[in-house]
């Protein structure tokens, strides 16, 4: 987990693999499960027994009346050392490995805050069954409350490989795929519901020269659970915030109960559960399901108490109610956000534009020194035209410097000479200076000047330095 960890904070991503696929929309590709969670360490699912052909499916927990597709995948590894091959969910036949390969099969110690949170989160689950239960454990996670985060487990020291860091994750509400995934398959095991992690990789981006082709780095690198239902076998969840696609089985839109379940042609994966398939993990022996009772949602807004009574921090025990979805509410306040943001650059980008289509010299100059007084360059009023001009072009090139004399000269003839001997400044010449200067800052103060343009801060309506055109006799 750790090394994971490690490649997803890479500063260039590293090309993994690359496949071809005829299922549209790519395929999430699993290297290995994590189920062991009995030690200090989350450890892989080793055992297994040997392929004696290529046909290794279909899985066994797969039941009679699921209608199925066929799905055909090409996996070209490049740059991936694992002794786990990639390959997408419940594979049913494997050609071009050479050598024996194993095949997998199938512990818990966990922190109170876990199971209390898994409890008080399925209390207010749209239903009882299991099924409903792990649909509100994603919401959990996935309903605005948690945050992506690749530092901040670093950052407060729960960066680690065991089941106790899911605790410390639980109460942070920040960090990055592993840590949902290990947190939401605790939690679903405390429920009574088979749960494990998957390990691999997203499903890439299309390669647009090559359309069924989806090129994978280092940077989709990827955990995520992965529960069991009866006979549906092991189904795909993903809880992480912005990262991944929730399944279509998985969404806000869940079928009705007593709908047939169905597989979707172009993933291979299961579109809805059947209702022996939701009561299974938590019947009672009596083949009973379980008849909890439905509370309210949790609000994610409270964090569980770490103690045993399972309360929320300042409320008394009991159930807990929910409220509206603040999601829109959000969104809309993140758009006015970005738009207040962005409104100093759209009004610099009017004012340009007006000089720019301007003929009179005054004008040009006028967004010359604006451009330099955004990118930091010295541009004070107090200074001359020369006094400025020297200053940028202390470090020009011959070139650079002779066209920005001929920009100052139209200027001056502009401000000293008859009107029938100034002329309006060439414009080409204005783009070399405005190049030169926005060249001699680096990049990051560029976006600073695009983005926060000080000049617009400038009120004077003159340049008193600067004379008025004389008046014609």
């Amino acid at each position: 987990m750790l090394q994971l960890s490690d490649d997803l904070r890479r500063d260039t991503p590293v090309e993994a693999l690359r496949y071809t696929t005829d299922a549209d929309g790519g395929l999430y590709l699993t290297l290995s499960h994590f189920a062991d969670f009995t030690g200090p360490t989350v450890q892989p699912v080793l055992e297994g027994g040997v392929t004696p052909n290529d046909r290794i499916g279909p899985p066994a927990w797969l039941g009679d009346e699921v209608p199925t597709a066929t799905v055909e995948t090409s996996i070209r590894v490049q740059n991936v050392r694992s002794r786990w091959v990639p390959l997408p969910a419940a594979p049913v036949e494997i050609t071009g490995l050479d050598g024996s390969w194993l095949v997998n099969p199938d512990g818990i110690t966990v922190a109170p805050i876990v199971s209390d949170t898994a409890r008080t989160v399925a209390d207010g689950a749209a239903g009882p069954s299991p099924y409903d239960q792990a649909l509100a454990l994603q919401r959990f996670f996935t309903g605005g409350y948690f945050v992506y985060s690749e530092e901040a487990p670093v950052e407060l020291g729960y960066d680690g490989s065991g089941a106790d860091i899911a605790a410390v994750f639980l109460d942070a509400r920040a960090g990055y795929c592993v840590h949902y995934a290990a947190a939401m398959t605790l939690m679903a095991r405390t429920l009574g519901i088979p749960a494990r992690i998957a390990v691999g990789f997203l499903p890439g981006a299309r390669n647009p020269d090559v359309p069924s082709e989806f090129i994978v780095s280092t940077d989709d690198l990827h955990a995520w659970p992965e529960l069991h239902f009866d006979g549906l076998g092991w189904v795909r969840f993903e809880p992480t915030p912005s990262r991944g696609a929730t399944p279509a089985y998985a969404d806000d839109t869940v079928p009705a109960p007593g709908e047939q379940p169905v597989i979707d042609p172009e993933t291979g994966e299961t579109l809805a559960p059947t209702p022996a398939a939701t009561t299974g993990p938590s019947a009672d022996p009596d083949g009973a399901s379980d008849p909890r009772p439905s509370a309210g949602a949790l609000d994610p807004g409270d964090r569980i108490d770490g103690g045993n009574d399972g309360t929320l921090d300042g409320q008394a025990g009991g159930a807990v109610g929910g409220g509206a979805d603040a999601r829109p509410i959000a969104a809309a306040l993140l758009t006015l956000l970005i738009l207040l943001l962005l409104a100093p650059a759209v009004w610099r980008a009017v004012r340009r534009a007006a000089r720019r289509r301007s003929p009179d010299a005054l004008d040009q100059w006028r967004e010359l020194r604006d451009t330099a007084r955004d990118l930091g360059l010295p541009a004070a009023q107090t200074l001359t035209p020369r006094e400025v001009s020297a200053a940028w072009g202390a470090n020009w090139t011959a070139q650079q410097v002779g066209v920005l004399d001929a920009v100052r000269a139209a200027l001056e003839a502009r401000a000293f000479a008859a009107p029938t001997a100034s002329a309006p400044v060439d414009a080409g010449a204005v783009d070399t200076v405005l190049d030169a200067l926005r060249g001699a800052v680096p990049r990051w103060r560029r976006v600073l000047a695009v983005l926060v343009p000080v000049s617009l801060l400038d009120r004077a309506s003159g340049d008193a330095l600067l004379p008025a055109p004389p008046l014609a006799t």
